[in-house]
């Protein structure tokens, strides 16, 4: 897999769906999270679902469980829109 730009890493709008395991120099919030939008949502958590974007998780359950940002429920203050 080719290395992501730090927007690439955290748009959501990508053709790879493969690990980024540059993710946390990018600044992203998961390995995932430059394709999570594209995956299926379902209407209740099932337990693949993202704890963060509620998107079921390419990783699976297993990805899932150890969440280390899902399990903290925490998304930086720099993450959010201002204005």
């Amino acid at each position: 897999m080719r290395k992501l730009t730090g927007v690439e890493a955290r748009s959501g709008y990508t053709k790879e769906f493969g690990f980024n395991k540059d993710w946390k120099k990018q600044g992203a919030l998961c390995g995932y999270e430059h394709c999570i939008e594209l995956m299926f949502l379902t209407e209740k958590s099932t337990k693949i679902s993202c704890p963060i974007f509620g998107h079921n998780c390419p990783g699976g359950k297993e990805m899932v469980k150890k969440c280390i940002v899902g399990k903290k429920r925490f998304i930086p203050k720099e993450r959010f829109k201002k204005g």
